[in-house]
C-alpha cells in the first residue's frame, strides 16, 4: 500500500479527459482519510469518508497484495483486508515504526528478497508451455498494436487495424496515426457515437440519426443492447431492464432478443449495426477497408458475453483479433514509462457497468494483479446524474465539484476550431497554422465567398459565386443581405426600410419575425445564414482533410441578443458547434495585435456591407481589452449601393420616362412576361452600381453602360451614365456622416480622447472609399493604418480566437464588452438598468425589487435591452413570470432579479421571491425565436440539401467523364477506320449512342447509371483498339523488313559499280 495519498497520486498520472470523476475517486478505493493534491489550476479535497456509503460494503470484497508492505516488514507475504479505518490506520503506525528502528535490516532483506523474485520468475519462464507462450505473446502483441506500437505478431496483417468501444450508451472508434491513438469523428462530426439503432418502415439508422427520431418512434429505437447480450431471457437483470425500456424484449429459444417492426432481432445483430457505423466512420477516414479490429468489452463479463460480442464484430464484417477488457484499455491510453513498475487502479463507471480494476505494469506487459467487478444490476440510465450527486457530497474542489469536472470533459473541444467571418456581403474562413492564421480559398479559388443564396426552379440550391451569377435571371429567389433581418420583428422599421430595396420576398412569420420567401418556401434568416456557413465549413475541411465540427463566429459589435442567438442558431443549423460569438471589431484587433508587442490604444472603425461598428480597445502584452463600443447594424455597403441605384434609376426615368423601380415592386405582384423583363434590369442596374462603387475608390470617374436595359413602344433603351467620385461623395454623404457620432460616443464611454489612440484601423470593404478615410482623420485627428486586410481581418481575428479556446494559441486574452444596456420594466414603464453598456462580460447582477400592489402573488418580469428611459423604446427581448408569491402589503416581497451575460453576450436570467425561495429561469432567445423543433427541422433539412448536394454533384463527375469517353471513342474511330472491323464498329457505334440517349435526358438520372454506360462502351472499344493496334504494329513491322532489304540491294549495286570501274 502508498504510505499517503499524495505518493499515491504522483505516481499516478492524471488526466482530465480520460479520468476526471474516476480518478479522483481512487483514494476513496485505497481506504485514504483525507488528501488534497492540485492538479493544474485545479484543486481537489478528499473529505473523510462515510461508513455508510454502499462503496464502502464493495471494497470489503476487494483483496490487495501489498508488496510494498512485504518488502519493509520482513517478508510479510499475506493478504491484507482492511474492515475499518481504524485498523488500517493502527497497521500503518506500527509497521512504520518497525520500519524505522530497523531501516538497515529492511535494506538487506528488500537486497535478499529481490533476488529470490529474480530466480521464482526464472523458474516460472522456464515452466512456461509452449502454447502458453504464445497466448501471452499474441495478448500482449494486441495491447501494443492497439496502443500504437509496432508489432511483429501483427506484421502479417492486411490492412489497418482499429479500436472499437462498443459502449452502453455511445460508442467510438480510433485508429494509430504517426505513432499515436486518435479518435475519429463520425458523420456527424462527433468523435462519440450514440449506440442507438432505430427501425423505420424503409430503413435502419445508427447513431445520432435514430436518437432524433426516438420520441417518435419509441418502440423501434433500440437502446441499451449491451445489457442483453449473451444474457438468457429468464436472467433476473433481463427481467428488470424489461420494465425500463419502451421496446419488445422477447424470449427466442431461451434467449433475450428484441423485436422492431414486427421482426426479431438478437442483441449482437443490433451490435453490429453500430459496429458497422464504427467501420464506416473509421473506413471514410482512412479512405481504405477496415476490416481488422480490437473490441473492448467490460471486465466482468462472462464468456458468453464475450462470445456474443465478437459475433457482433463477425456479423458487421470485422475480423475481431482481441476482446479487450476495459480496464486494461483504459490503463493504455496513459502515458506511463515502458520500463517502470507501477500499480495501477481504475476506477470504470459506464452506462451500465461498474469495473474497478488493479493492474501491475512492467515492461510493456499489462496484467491483472487483482480486480473486482460489481455489475450495477439494472443501471437504468435516469439514475446516472443520481449517482453523481450521491458521491459529490464526499469529492469538492475550489471551484469543480464531480458534476463540473464530468462536464469538463463533455465539453472538450474535439477536432479543428475554425473562425468564421459571416459578413453581410462577403464572408470568410480561416485557420491556425501553428502561430500564423491562414485565409482559406473557396472552391472557386476566392478568399471571400458571396453571402448570397439562390434557389433554382430544378430545386437546386446554390451558395456564393454561383449563387450571385445566376442572380440577374433568378432575382426573385436569389436572397442577399439577409444579416441585416438575422434577428429582428418583421414590424422593424429597418425591416420595412429594407423590403422597398429588395427584389425578393421579406414576410412575416408566425412568431413575427421577418423571414424570406424563395421558390414558394418560406426561410429564416438564420437558415440563409447557415447556408453559407455550410459553405465555410465545407471549405475548411476542404482544407483540412477531416471534419471541421467546431466554430467562432463573428458579429457586428451593437447586436443585441436576439442577433447574437439567431447568428448561433444558424451555427447550429449548419452543424457547427459555437464555441464562442465574437464581436467583429475586437476580432479585427486581434489580427491587428498578435504580433505587436507595444501597449497601446486602438480604434477598430468598421464599415462592413451592412453594418457599422466602433470599438476602442486597449492592447497591453497579449491582452485585449475594449474599453466600449458602439455602432449602427443599419448601415453599411448596402446602403451605398442603394444610394447610387436611386440616382441611376432616377437619370434613367429623366432622360427615358420610365421608371423601373415602379415595374419591380409590380413585379412582385403580377407576375407579368413584360415585367419579368424588367426585373432583370434592376438586378443589372444592382450589379452595375456595385461594380461603380467599387471603381470609383481608385478612379476619379467611372462609366455605367447597360445596353437593352428595357423595352416600351419605341424600342429597346439603354443606360448609359459618367459618374464621378465627388457626385458618388455627394450622394453618400449623409451615410458617412451618420458614422461620426458612434465615434465620438465610443470615445467618450472609453474616456479616452483622440490623442491618447494611437492607431485607428479600417475593417471592411466600404473603408476603401477616399472620403471614408478622410472622415476617419478628420474625427480622431490622425491618418488611419492599413496594417490589416480590411476583407480578411475578421475571419483571421476569429481563427486567433478559435486557437485560443483550442489551445494552440496561449499568449492572448480577450476581454470583451456588453455593447447595450440591459434591465426591465418596473413601476411606470420606466426602463430600470442592471447592466450598463460596455460592461466587460462575462457578468453577473443582481438587484431586489418589490410588489407595486397589495396582495399580488405574482409578477410579470419584462427583459429589455437598450439606452432609452422608457421601457416601450427599448427592445424587448423577453418576458415571464414569477407566481406563488405570499400575499402581502406592496413593497414587503422581496423579488431578487438576477442577469448573467455569458462569453458570447447572450443573457440568462433569473427571478427569486427571497421569501419562499421559489425560483423562475430563463435563457432569453432570439425575437420571436426558433425554438428547439424549428431549429432541428432546419438541421435536418440543410444535411438532406448536404446529400442531394452531393449526388447531383456525382453525377455530374460521371457526365463529363462519360462526354470525354466519348469524345475519344469517336476520334480514334476516324482516326483508325482503316484497320477497324466494320461489325464491330457497329457494335461501338451503337453503344455511343446508347450512352447519348442516357446523356441527353438528365432528369433523374443517376452516376450509377452513366458509370454503367462508360463501362459497357469502354468493354467493347477496348477491344476493338487493341486489334487495330495489332494491326498496324505488324504493318509498320513489314514496312521496316522491306525498307531494310531494299537498301541492302542498293548498297551491293553500289559496290559492284565501284569495283568495274
Amino acid at each position: 500500500m502508498y504510505d499517503s495519498a499524495a505518493d499515491f497520486v504522483r505516481d499516478f498520472p492524471y488526466n482530465e479527459d480520460l479520468l476526471s470523476v474516476k480518478a479522483a475517486l481512487i483514494p476513496y478505493l485505497l481506504r485514504i482519510k483525507n488528501f488534497e493534491k492540485e492538479f493544474g489550476d485545479k484543486t481537489i479535497k478528499f473529505k473523510r469518508i462515510n461508513k455508510n456509503i454502499n462503496i464502502r460494503h464493495l471494497l470489503k470484497k476487494y483483496i490487495f497484495k501489498n508488496k510494498q508492505c512485504r518488502r519493509r516488514n520482513q517478508k510479510r507475504q499475506k493478504l491484507i483486508l482492511f474492515e475499518t479505518f481504524e485498523e488500517k490506520e493502527a497497521e500503518e503506525r506500527r509497521y512504520s515504526s518497525a520500519c524505522e528502528e530497523k531501516k538497515w535490516e529492511e535494506e538487506e532483506e528488500f537486497k535478499e528478497e529481490e533476488e529470490e523474485e529474480e530466480e521464482e520468475e526464472e523458474w516460472e519462464e522456464e515452466e512456461f508451455k509452449e502454447e502458453e507462450e504464445k497466448e501471452n505473446l499474441i495478448l500482449f502483441e494486441g495491447f501494443l498494436q492497439f496502443n500504437g506500437e509496432s508489432s511483429s505478431v501483427f506484421s502479417a496483417l492486411q490492412g489497418p487495424v482499429v479500436g472499437i468501444d462498443l459502449g452502453f450508451t455511445n460508442s467510438s472508434v480510433s485508429i494509430v496515426k504517426n505513432g499515436k491513438p486518435m479518435l475519429i469523428t463520425d458523420d456527424e462530426g462527433s468523435r462519440f457515437t450514440p449506440s442507438v439503432v432505430a427501425f423505420t418502415k424503409r430503413e435502419v439508422l445508427v447513431g445520432a440519426p435514430a436518437v432524433e427520431q426516438s420520441f417518435l418512434n419509441s418502440q423501434n429505437t433500440i437502446f441499451g443492447i449491451k445489457q442483453l447480450i449473451g444474457r438468457k431471457f429468464d436472467d433476473s437483470e433481463v427481467q428488470k431492464f424489461r420494465k425500463t425500456v419502451p421496446y419488445k424484449i422477447v424470449n427466442s429459444h431461451g434467449d433475450a432478443w428484441v423485436e422492431a417492426q414486427g421482426q426479431l432481432y438478437s442483441p449482437s445483430q443490433i451490435g453490429a449495426f453500430i459496429l458497422m457505423k464504427m467501420k464506416k466512420t473509421a473506413e471514410n477516414y482512412l479512405k481504405t477497408s477496415a476490416t481488422n479490429a480490437v473490441l473492448t468489452v467490460p471486465a466482468n463479463f462472462n464468456d458468453s458475453q464475450r462470445q456474443a460480442t465478437e459475433e457482433a464484430g463477425q456479423l458487421a464484417g470485422l475480423r475481431v483479433l482481441r476482446v479487450l477488457d476495459e480496464p486494461i484499455a483504459a490503463a493504455m491510453a496513459f502515458d506511463f514509462p515502458v520500463f517502470e513498475r507501477k500499480i495501477v487502479a481504475i476506477f470504470d463507471i459506464g452506462g451500465a457497468n461498474f469495473n474497478f480494476s488493479i493492474l501491475e505494469i512492467e515492461k510493456e506487459l499489462a496484467e491483472y494483479c487483482k480486480y473486482a467487478a460489481f455489475f450495477v444490476k439494472n443501471f437504468p440510465l435516469i439514475d446516472k446524474d443520481k449517482i453523481w450527486n450521491d458521491l459529490s457530497p464526499y469529492v469538492e474542489g475550489n471551484r469543480d465539484t464531480t458534476k463540473d469536472l464530468e462536464g469538463i470533459k463533455s465539453d472538450a473541444i474535439r477536432g479543428p476550431v475554425i473562425g468564421i467571418d459571416l459578413g453581410t456581403t462577403n464572408s470568410c474562413v480561416a485557420i491556425m497554422e501553428g502561430k500564423q492564421a491562414k485565409v482559406l480559398e473557396n472552391a472557386e479559388g476566392s478568399r471571400t465567398t458571396p453571402s448570397v443564396v439562390a434557389f433554382t426552379k430544378e430545386g437546386e440550391r446554390l451558395v456564393g459565386a454561383p449563387a450571385r451569377r445566376q442572380a440577374v435571371t433568378n432575382s426573385q429567389n436569389t436572397l442577399y443581405a439577409t444579416k441585416r433581418l438575422i434577428g429582428r420583428r418583421f414590424d422593424d422599421a429597418e425591416v420595412q426600410k429594407d423590403i422597398k430595396v429588395v427584389p425578393f420576398k421579406i414576410v412575416k412569420a408566425s412568431n413575427g419575425d421577418a423571414w424570406v420567401e424563395a421558390q414558394g418556401k418560406l426561410y429564416s434568416p438564420s437558415q440563409i445564414g447557415a447556408f453559407v456557413l455550410m459553405k465555410m465549413k465545407e471549405t475548411a475541411e476542404n482544407y483540412l482533410g477531416t471534419s471541421a465540427p467546431n466554430a467562432v463566429i463573428t458579429v457586428p459589435a451593437y447586436f443585441n441578443d436576439s442577433q447574437r442567438q439567431a447568428t448561433k442558431d444558424a451555427g447550429q443549423i449548419a452543424g457547427l458547434r459555437v464555441l464562442r460569438v465574437v464581436n467583429e471589431p475586437t476580432a479585427a484587433a486581434l489580427a491587428y495585435g498578435l504580433d505587436v508587442a507595444d501597449s497601446k490604444i486602438i480604434a477598430v472603425y468598421d464599415l462592413g456591407g451592412g453594418t457599422f461598428d466602433v470599438s476602442i480597445l486597449e492592447m497591453q502584452k497579449g491582452v485585449f481589452e475594449v474599453k466600449s463600443t458602439n455602432g449602427d447594424t443599419f448601415l453599411g455597403g448596402e446602403d451605398f449601393d442603394h444610394a447610387l441605384v436611386h440616382h441611376l434609376v432616377a437619370e434613367f426615368r429623366r432622360e427615358n420616362g420610365i421608371d423601373l423601380t415602379k415595374v419591380l415592386i409590380s413585379l412582385i405582384y403580377t407576375f407579368t412576361l413584360s415585367n419579368a423583363k424588367d426585373s432583370m434590369a434592376m438586378q443589372r442596374v444592382r450589379e452595375a452600381a456595385e461594380k461603380a462603387k467599387c471603381e470609383l475608390s481608385s478612379t476619379a470617374q467611372t462609366d455605367i453602360n447597360l445596353p437593352y436595359i428595357t423595352v416600351d413602344n419605341s424600342g429597346p433603351k439603354h443606360m448609359h451614365v459618367k459618374l464621378s467620385r465627388s457626385k458618388f461623395e455627394q450622394l453618400t454623404a449623409d451615410l458617412i456622416k451618420r458614422t461620426i457620432e458612434p465615434c465620438k460616443k465610443a470615445m467618450h464611454d472609453a474616456e479616452v480622447k483622440p490623442s491618447d489612440i494611437r492607431e485607428i484601423l479600417l475593417v471592411g470593404g466600404m473603408t476603401r472609399m477616399p472620403k471614408v478615410q478622410q472622415i476617419v482623420q478628420d474625427v480622431f485627428g490622425k491618418q488611419p493604418s492599413k496594417a490589416v486586410n480590411p476583407d480578411e481581418a475578421v475571419a483571421i481575428g476569429a481563427a486567433i480566437q478559435a486557437g485560443v479556446l483550442a489551445g494552440d494559441v496561449t499568449e492572448v486574452v480577450l476581454l470583451d464588452v456588453t455593447p447595450l444596456s440591459l434591465g426591465i420594466e418596473t413601476l411606470g414603464g420606466v426602463f430600470t438598468k442592471l447592466i450598463g453598456r460596455n460592461t466587460t462580460i462575462p457578468t453577473k447582477k443582481s438587484q431586489v425589487f418589490s410588489t407595486a400592489a397589495d396582495g399580488q402573488t405574482q409578477v410579470e418580469i419584462k427583459v429589455l435591452q437598450g439606452e432609452r428611459e422608457m421601457a416601450s423604446d427599448n427592445k424587448l427581448l423577453g418576458q415571464f413570470s414569477l407566481i406563488g408569491i405570499p400575499p402581502a402589503p406592496r413593497g414587503v416581497p422581496q423579488v431578487e432579479v438576477t442577469f448573467d451575460i455569458d462569453a458570447n453576450g447572450i443573457v440568462n436570467v433569473s427571478a427569486r421571491d427571497r421569501g419562499t425561495g421559489k425560483e423562475q429561469q430563463v435563457v432569453i432567445q432570439s425575437s420571436g425565436g426558433l425554438s428547439k423543433d424549428q431549429i432541428e427541422n432546419m438541421v435536418r433539412d440543410a444535411e438532406k440539401h448536404a446529400a442531394e448536394d452531393a449526388e447531383k454533384k456525382e453525377t455530374i463527375e460521371a457526365i463529363n467523364h462519360a462526354e470525354s469517353v466519348l469524345h475519344d471513342t469517336e476520334s480514334k474511330m476516324a482516326e483508325y477506320a482503316d484497320q477497324l472491323n466494320e461489325d464491330e464498329v457497329k457494335v461501338v457505334k451503337e453503344r455511343c449512342e446508347s450512352l447519348k440517349q442516357k446523356l441527353a435526358n438528365r432528369d433523374g438520372l443517376k452516376a450509377a447509371e452513366v458509370r454503367e454506360g462508360i463501362n459497357e462502351l469502354q468493354q467493347k472499344s477496348l477491344k476493338l483498339f487493341e486489334a487495330a493496334y495489332r494491326k498496324m504494329a505488324e504493318k509498320n513491322q513489314q514496312q521496316g523488313s522491306g525498307s531494310t532489304t531494299d537498301s541492302t540491294n542498293q548498297e551491293e549495286e553500289a559496290a559492284k559499280k565501284e569495283g568495274s570501274q
